[in-house]
């Protein structure tokens, strides 16, 4: 099953919630958003979670899941 995303975020948009987000640079990668700055891009969501601590680029363009998962919801 394919998961609905929203459309793609210009780099100077930042998103609200940490957590691993889908990104494009000169590629499509995912990355982790720390609430101030993005982490390393990845091939994988996994790959972006394990190497959050390590900088990326300032301003990347992003996508996020078009609805809330569970965990959030049951918040």
């Amino acid at each position: 099953m394919e998961v609905k995303k929203t459309g793609w975020f210009e780099g100077w948009q930042m998103p609200v919630r940490r957590g691993v987000y889908q990104t494009r640079l000169s590629a499509e990668g995912w990355s982790y958003w720390h609430g101030e700055r993005w982490g390393v891009q990845c091939a994988t969501p996994k790959q972006a979670a394990r190497n959050r601590h390590v900088p990326g680029a300032k301003f990347k363009q992003w996508r996020g899941l078009a609805a809330p998962n569970a965990q959030h919801e049951r918040g």
